[in-house]
């Protein structure tokens, strides 16, 4: 039998030949392959675990080959790999079926069998390969049944390897190939509505607010609010999640195999349910941003994918990690490279930004009287960059509502905006049936000039906004993204004049140079 183990770089990992040879020497363990520290230590813990598992550790010459030798071999989840070889090289456990076999587990001394990280994905990538069965920790059994393949089984001890194997052999199973779920099914993952903390209905006095985030939610929109301090910014972000649409059965997998690789999957969990929604500190790197480091985990930006990415203070964050946002903004995917290897994590995040208007907080307030220079505001608004905010599609100015809407309006509850939401979601996936992304927000330029279309009254509109605010073409383009949109939302399949306007209102705002010019008067 080969024995299989998984490297989780990247979103698809690399799968790990693990070969054992036993010759006459002097005793001892020498692993080779390229591992790391980690992997150098599972000589002691697997000798352990062995001894104490019952079984009995060879007292020759010990070989492990980690196969390809060029990938370096991280983390404790070829603890259960190496043991399964060793005992097999040793002839005290019975592999000789010739079956692949993929294995993952961290060993304690007791022979006990931990969680590892990138189950899901090291599950799936072997029923791509054709790999017969699999032998997981019993802590990860339920996301591991998750990728679809047929021969999973979980291990909580070493002492349970025979009793598995001959499961195994019994229901012998030939080579699997992944049966991937369809993406766009019908049926739509139910989410704890309970558990979004935030609803709508508090949101009084920001109607343009609440609109502008229920045509972002629609198509998955970058949104930037902006504002003086107080005025509901971070309250309107934090209520986004509770009006998203619900995850398909896809997205879910997408998300939980995310989850799974950066360790942040719970054991013993199984399918995440709910859009996800990452809200990380100022001081965040950008590698915590973005993804990579010594493990090359994924970032903030990937654990938000299919869910929103929130940046409170925007402007508080280093420039780079700011400007490292481009990217997945653009190609809804991380790519991170290495001098040797190149890997990917895909990030289709909703990114929302939060700003104050100045360093100080105090422009656009009525009470109290702003001291920052020009230079300290050119500053300010230079970390976002030009770049940087062509590819955020919504706008929207937050101000203070006046007292009688903050306290006497009512408003509409998220379980109602939510309604509308699902139903223009509903409409726009089956309307890109066949194609390769899933919201409006994904359309590339082909795509637009498919599925944008407009009378002649609304394209005399859409031409003179473009000339008029002289949009460059990212954010022509953009607009006819956010009026597909808004469409949608009035279950519409043709974008009229009326939805192009909006779409320009949001899109509008510090588009032009009167913004920033109003912005140094008013300093």
């Amino acid at each position: 039998m080969q024995i299989v183990g998984f490297c989780p770089y990247g979103y698809d990992g690399s799968l790990v030949t693990v070969e054992v040879d036993i010759r006459r020497g002097i005793p001892g363990t020498e692993i080779v392959g390229l591992p790391d520290s980690s992997v150098r230590e599972a000589r002691e813990r697997v000798r352990v675990a062995i001894k104490n598992s019952q079984f009995t550790y060879p007292s020759d010459r010990v070989l492990v080959n980690l196969a390809p030798a060029d990938l370096r071999k991280p983390g404790s989840s070829f603890d259960l790999p190496i043991a399964v070889a060793v005992l097999a090289a040793s002839c005290q456990v019975p592999l000789s079926d010739g079956a692949k076999t993929l294995v993952l587990g961290e060993l304690q001394l007791d022979g006990r069998v931990r969680p590892v990280r990138g189950v899901l994905a090291a599950v799936a990538r072997a029923g791509l390969e054709g790999i017969d069965r699999c032998i997981v920790p019993d802590a990860n059994l339920n996301e591991a049944r998750l990728g679809g393949h047929p021969g999973v089984v979980g291990i909580e001890t070493l002492s349970d390897l025979p009793s598995v194997l001959h499961m195994l052999q019994i229901g012998r199973v030939g080579p699997a190939r992944l049966q991937v779920s369809n993406r766009r099914a019908s049926a739509k993952i139910a989410a704890d509505v309970s558990s979004f903390g935030y609803d709508f209905r508090e949101l009084r006095g920001h109607a343009l607010a609440r609109r502008a985030l229920e045509v972002s939610a629609v198509g998955a929109h970058s949104v930037m609010l902006f504002g003086p301090p107080g005025g509901g910014k971070t309250m309107s972000a934090w209520s986004l999640p509770s009006i998203l649409p619900q995850l398909t059965h896809g997205e879910a997998v997408e998300v939980s195999r995310i989850h799974s690789l950066a360790g942040a999957l719970p054991a013993g969990q199984g399918l995440i349910t709910t859009r996800p929604f990452r809200a990380p500190h100022h001081g965040a790197s950008t590698e915590g941003l973005i993804g990579g480091g010594r493990a090359l985990l994924p970032g903030e930006v990937s654990l938000a994918h299919r869910g929103v990415l929130f940046l409170d203070e925007a402007p508080e964050f280093d420039r780079n990690a700011l400007q490292s946002l481009r990217e997945p903004l653009e190609r809804r995917e991380v790519r991170i490279t290495r001098a040797d290897h190149r890997y990917r994590y895909p990030a289709a995040s909703q990114i929302v930004l939060a700003t104050n208007l100045c360093p100080c907080g105090k422009l656009g307030s009525f009470d109290t009287e702003c001291f920052c220079s020009n230079a300290e505001l050119h500053r300010y608004w230079k970390k976002l960059g030009a770049a940087l905010l062509d590819r955020i599609e919504i706008r929207i100015p937050v101000g203070i509502p006046d007292a009688p809407e903050l306290v006497e309006s009512e408003a509409e509850s998220s379980a109602q905006i939510r309604a509308r939401v699902q139903r223009a979601v509903d409409l726009g996936m089956e309307r890109y049936k066949g194609e390769s992304f899933l919201r409006n927000a994904e359309l590339a330029a082909g795509g637009v000039r498919r599925y944008c279309g407009m009378g002649k009254e609304a394209r005399r509109s859409y031409l003179h906004a473009v000339q008029t605010l002289r949009l460059s073409a990212r954010a022509a383009e953009t607009v006819l993204k956010l009026a597909r949109s808004i469409a949608d939302l009035a279950g519409e399949e043709l974008i009229t004049g009326s939805h192009l306007l909006e779409a320009v209102q949001y899109r509008r705002a510090g588009e032009s140079e009167e913004f920033w010019e109003s912005l140094s008067r008013s300093a």
